[in-house]
């Protein structure tokens, strides 16, 4: 007997009428837990109990993931356990499924690139977080200084430890993440935003202020860590690069949220309490509708294979893949490259894998020297560096929306051309441009020229960083590394990036009196030059290769002494590795 199912509804005679239900043969059984060597019809048999009548109920004994394989097998009507509860298996799926639609507990019935599409919008807004709270904080922090009477030390202290406390922030995410799950991630991530969004909105002090900015911290250091993550591991190679771009652009679709925010509250609300109190209130909007989004998005197949369900992993592939043999021969080739051992963070910090050891030294320079332009003192302080040239607050304001305008801009070019030209020329141009308006800016300074110049410099500056370093940064990092270790390597990176930020947030007010304006915008053209040696030598190109290729040849394209990538077969060197060709989709 090959299986169970049934058959209109209703059973009959001695193939199962007396029980309600009747036993068919089956060309390919359904799956249970643990994966397709797996299969037990017998028992799902045995356990059934079907009452005649199309919106009858299934009940069946034990625990297995038969909930989303009803579902997609034809069934009509609810499928419960012997408690009379919804059946579930570990990935949530509730076993509602009618006539072969669902059959998970995504509520939605979309599939293939449009799901996919579709979750990297949903996961992307976790970026808005951070770039909310840059953008609201330029604003806002005109107005909480004067009323809780903060000092320029406190300013300082205010402004920059969200940015240090998400560093450390991101390193719980890279361990919920990997034990968890992403899904599961996001929404803890969003949960702490809100509290401390909450508390900063009802503080009076500075300390409490300062402690609702350190719980907000942890939160957008969670969702910088699972964002590039997750879409990584669904999104195929053809549109990966542009999807996970998706991040950094909400970042600056954040902070132009959190510019407008500023310029409407600041004309609403008469009294400085009230303005700052509603620019960070504001701020909660964002994560509410994340948590609406999570119930449209399934869980990332490459965890689910590292967890040990492959099962579960196999049903997610053939929704976003839309062909039952492609998703198969992903699975198996996701089930070849992972070990379900939990890596640790030994593992990751002093790994004796070669691969991982290239792979980490590769995304700690990638975290550090995206940061080491000071594109972050260059959004904190704007409103600063206009006040010095005699602007009103009115007109900051204004001029802090075209800097994140052109920041947007920037953004949403290198997404149009992430998987057309690849990661390397993009880094390569930005890094170069990011410079030349560096020394531009710093000269705007020396040689006093207009504000009006000194604003366009900094928006070109803005411009050229978004156009490469600041989203294929968490492209590429989120490419290199083994899924196993994905999720803590990751949060490494982003504890390197926001550290830096928030060093360069804390420091530059006090570094622009010490240094004058233009000394410190110098400085940052000095270590953005350097950066471009970074990304010539050591960044590999990863468009169009599945994220096991990369992982594979990293290691493998490194001479014995060195650890880290060099000039080999994504760096443009002699030896050949193929590329994914155009109208092959692999993941």
């Amino acid at each position: 007997m090959g299986g169970a199912s049934s058959r209109n509804g209703r059973g009959g005679g001695a193939d199962g009428s007396g029980a309600g239900y009747e036993v068919v043969e089956r060309e390919e059984p359904l799956l249970l837990e643990g994966g397709p060597e797996e299969q037990n019809d017998e028992s799902m048999a045995a356990g059934l109990l079907y009452s005649a009548g199309d919106n009858s109920s299934l009940r069946l004994g034990g625990d297995s993931s038969l909930g989303p394989a009803f579902g997609r097998h034809g069934r009509s009507g609810s499928v419960q356990n012997n408690g009379g509860e919804g059946l579930s298996d570990r990935n949530g799926y509730s076993g509602r499924g009618g006539g072969g639609g669902g059959g998970g507990g995504e509520c939605c019935t979309i599939s293939g690139r449009p799901l996919v599409y579709l979750c990297a919008a949903c996961s992307s807004l976790c970026s808005i977080l951070l770039g909310y709270d840059v953008g609201v904080m330029s604003g806002a922090k005109e107005f909480i200084r004067p009323d809780l009477g903060l000092s320029t030390v406190q300013n300082e202290v205010m402004v920059g430890s969200l940015n240090i406390v998400a560093a450390f922030g991101g390193l719980v995410a890279g361990k919920a993440a990997d034990r968890l799950g992403r899904k599961p991630t996001t929404a803890l991530a969003c949960v702490v935003f809100i509290t401390g969004a909450t508390m900063m909105t009802l503080s009076h002090t500075f300390w409490f202020l300062l402690l609702g900015r350190v719980v907000t911290g942890v939160g957008v250091g969670c969702a910088m860590v699972i964002a590039p993550v997750y879409i990584t591991e669904l999104a195929p190679p053809d549109v990966r690069g542009m999807l996970v771009s998706l991040t950094d652009i909400c970042i600056n679709v954040g902070i132009v949220f959190g510019y407008a925010a500023s310029l409407l509250c600041s004309d609403v609300f008469n009294s400085d309490s009230a303005k700052w109190r509603s620019m960070i209130g504001i701020g909660m909007l964002p994560p509410l509708l994340i948590l609406a989004c999570l119930s449209l998005m399934p869980e990332s197949p490459r965890w689910l294979v590292a967890a040990g369900r492959n099962a579960d992993a196999l049903h997610v592939l053939k929704r976003v893949m839309d062909d039952e043999d492609d998703a198969e021969s992903t699975l198996q080739t996701i089930s070849e490259a992972t070990t379900t051992t939990e890596a640790t963070w030994k593992d990751v910090l002093v790994p004796s894998d070669r691969t991982v050891k290239a792979a980490m030294v590769l995304g700690i320079g990638l975290g550090f020297w995206q940061q080491a332009s000071g594109s972050e003192a260059a959004v904190y302080y704007t409103p600063e560096v206009l006040k010095d040239k005699g602007w009103a607050n009115r007109a900051i304001l204004r001029g802090n929306m075209g800097v994140g305008g052109f920041k947007l801009l920037g953004e949403v070019v290198a997404f149009m051309l992430l998987d057309r030209i690849g990661r390397r020329p993009l880094f390569l141009v930005s890094s170069v441009l990011v410079t030349l308006c560096l020394l531009m800016v710093g000269f705007a300074f020396l040689l006093n020229w207009t504000s009006m110049l000194t604003l366009f410099w900094l928006c070109m500056f803005m411009f050229t960083f978004s156009l490469g370093l600041g989203p294929v940064t968490f492209v590429v990092a989120s490419e290199i590394f083994p899924v196993t270790i994905r999720g803590k390597a990751m949060s490494v990176v982003i504890f390197v990036n926001r550290m830096m930020s928030g060093v360069i947030a804390l420091s530059y007010q006090s570094m622009s009196e010490a240094m004058t304006p233009e000394g410190s915008f110098f400085f940052f053209a000095a270590l953005s030059a350097i950066s471009v040696a970074f990304y010539y030598f050591w960044v590999p190109e990863t468009r169009g290769r599945t994220l096991e290729e990369i992982t594979a040849d990293l290691g493998s394209s490194l001479p014995p002494s060195v650890p880290g990538p060099r000039a080999g077969p994504a760096n443009g060197g002699p030896r050949h590795v193929p590329l994914a060709r155009d109208d092959e989709e692999v993941y």
